[in-house]
């Protein structure tokens, strides 16, 4: 408070550095030792107080000044104002956003200093997923920005190999390691799994996030192949050297033998052929990405009726021996079962599908009935109504990376109809659909547990554990920023189970699972 500042008939002016003037009580003196006084209220607007005759005009508020004058004819001689503040707020930093350095000149006491930061920048839920179909040493993005997923900022790229690169590597980075733009294949040179690490660059209002990472499969460069057309005369005197597995930039003779004369050859560059939509229709597929062997793995008895073709070509009974050999990048192999002697791949007999070969990778894709129902799996939507009928199917199968469009139809699901499917595929990055709403005991028990790269499944059911129905079906899947996509109604279940402190930590859940 500030005491007895004295107006008589000339304009006085209060001006203050204490802090915000909050009141004002102004006073008459009349000579004698009593005061009578009236408050006048900062916040309200200027207007005059009365004396009987006498007035004080209050003008000019502001939070550090007020403007007093005095007029009237009442027989005493002064006024005094009494002053209050608000606490008193410390001296001004004059803050350089661009240099993060701030002064200030220091007052006759202590100062206490309160940094206020921007609010951080935001990326929406599964608003940067890893892509599933780049391929080494193409123009094909690494990941996936949805459209509006970014608040408040710039999203900053860097792409690193090494699995061991920290958060504070991350951190450590010169400003001008980073790139604005979505990072492609085009400069990896082999398949494997590279890590993008992002995070938001904050505007003028808003704080730069921590960065993250993303787990992402990149594919083997493509292959191509050199034929001569069809008609080709003199056919068996040409030759195209490498006719085979020839990559982009990659340098092709062309020979020819024979006594005419030639005057040049056309080369005419073909179109890729549109890939066939997957659909109920579509067969359990197994496709090389890369070249390898496929086998299958019994453990037991097998009774005849597990069947498999090469590229749609004739069907072949599969033994304990059958080994599928000489397979090349983009071979195709279909899977079958007459649904009469076979129709249990778990139990007593063990059937796990599985690869081999230095750098194999594989994708699976079609419908699972066909292993139930080779003539009629595009309209079967029910399993046997016995236990373990896919137990373990692809159990530590580590060739597999993509099983995103594998279909599985059943809605009425039967007693550890899918416990360890996926058990142990340690390169799987996306789940099938579980299209199931009502669950029974150790449905999906351990159905991904060991997938160590799996980053994206699709559960619609709500989790519950009461008879193992979801028991451990995400145990040990701790690859970083993974995501559960599920129907609005379960999502609050599954939220239970995942985030921090919880079963499982790495994991988030996006209700927007789709038909």
């Amino acid at each position: 408070m500030n005491n007895c500042l004295y107006v008589n008939s000339n304009t006085a002016t209060i001006t203050t550095s204490e802090g915000v003037i909050t009141k004002l009580v102004i006073k008459k003196f009349d000579g004698t030792y009593g005061d009578n006084f009236t408050e006048a209220n900062v916040g309200v607007t200027p207007g005059t107080i009365t004396y009987g005759s006498d007035e004080i005009i209050v003008t000019d508020i502001n939070a550090e000044s007020v403007t007093l004058s005095r007029k009237g004819g009442d027989n005493w001689s002064t006024s005094s104002v009494d002053v209050y503040y608000a606490s008193p707020s410390g001296p001004k930093v004059a803050w350089d956003k661009a240099k993060k350095t701030g002064t200030f000149t220091m007052p006759g006491g202590n100062v206490t200093l309160e940094p206020e930061y921007y609010d951080l920048a935001t990326l929406a839920d599964n608003g940067l997923t890893a892509a599933v179909d780049a391929a080494a040493k193409t123009e094909a993005p690494l990941a996936v920005l949805a459209e509006n997923a970014v608040t408040g900022g710039t999203l900053m790229y860097f792409v690193i190999y090494d699995e061991n690169f920290s958060q504070a590597d991350a951190i450590a980075l010169a400003e001008d390691e980073w790139e604005a733009a979505i990072p492609t294949a085009e400069t990896i040179e082999a398949a494997g799994t590279y890590y993008v690490w992002y995070y938001i660059k904050g505007d003028d209002e808003h704080s730069d996030t921590d960065p993250q990472r993303l787990a992402v499969t990149v594919l083997p460069e493509p292959t191509y192949a050199v034929e001569f057309a069809e008609g080709t005369e003199e056919s068996d005197k040409w030759s195209a050297i490498p006719n085979t597995g020839v990559k982009k930039g990659q340098q092709v003779t062309v020979n020819y033998s024979g006594s005419k004369k030639i005057i040049g050859v056309k080369a005419e560059k073909k179109a890729a052929p549109a890939e066939e939509p997957v659909t109920l229709a579509t067969p359990l597929t197994i496709e090389a990405i890369t070249a390898g062997t496929i086998r299958v793995k019994i453990d037991g008895p097998l009774e005849t009726g597990m069947k498999y073709s090469v590229n749609g070509g004739t069907k072949t009974t599969i033994t304990s021996t059958t080994s599928i050999e000489g397979l090349k990048a983009g071979d195709k192999v279909q899977f079958y079962g007459n649904g009469t002697q076979t129709q249990v791949y778990g139990g007593d007999t063990e059937v796990s599908i599985q690869g081999s070969g230095d750098g194999f990778q594989t994708k699976a894709y079609g419908n699972i009935m066909s292993l139930l129902d080779e003539e009629g799996f595009a309209t079967k939507t029910d399993l046997p109504n016995t236990k373990y009928v896919f137990y373990g199917l692809f159990k530590e199968n580590s060739t597999l990376i993509d099983a995103s469009e594998m279909l599985l139809p059943a809605t009425t699901l039967t007693e550890a109809c899918y416990p360890q499917m996926f058990n142990g595929c340690t390169s799987l990055t996306t789940a099938p659909k579980l299209p199931a709403t009502t669950l029974t005991i150790s449905c999906y028990y351990c159905m991904f547990s060991r997938c160590t790269s799996l980053t994206s499944a699709y559960v619609k059911a709500a989790y519950i554990e009461d008879d193992d129905e979801c028991g451990s079906i995400f145990g040990d899947c701790t690859a970083t920023g993974a995501v559960l996509h599920t129907a609005p109604g379960s999502k609050a279940s599954w939220e239970n189970v995942m985030g921090t402190d919880k079963y499982w930590e790495n994991w988030s859940v996006a209700d927007d699972w789709e038909e």
